[in-house]
């Protein structure tokens, strides 16, 4: 009878190797199928709190102080409004794109 454990040199084979075992038909390395999904909807999401953030930004004192003498909103206001336009958009047409793996 054969000794289960190996001695020193040998391996443990017993004929059976497991990813041998397995048919490639059967088997599929895992996927990740939805990472375009979850990217596009945390730039959706976050789109959407930097666009909040501009608004509220853009009807604060130092706005206000601002369009008055300069007859625009301050540059912060400006710059979260766009940047929460773009990754909204952006966020947006991926969600509506849909992963390659779909």
């Amino acid at each position: 009878m054969d000794d289960p454990l190996p001695s020193s040199g040998q391996r443990a084979d017993h004929g059976l190797n497991l990813i041998q075992t397995i048919p490639t038909i059967w088997f599929k390395p895992p996927t990740h199928k939805y990472m375009n999904r979850i990217v596009s909807l945390v730039l959706l999401v976050g789109g959407i709190i930097l666009i909040i953030y501009g608004v509220t930004a853009s009807k604060s004192f130092g706005s206000d102080v601002s369009r008055f003498f300069t007859g625009s909103p301050t540059d912060k206001t400006i710059w979260l409004l766009i940047g929460g336009c773009v990754a909204a958009a952006i966020g947006a047409g991926g969600m509506l794109r849909g992963s390659k793996a779909d």
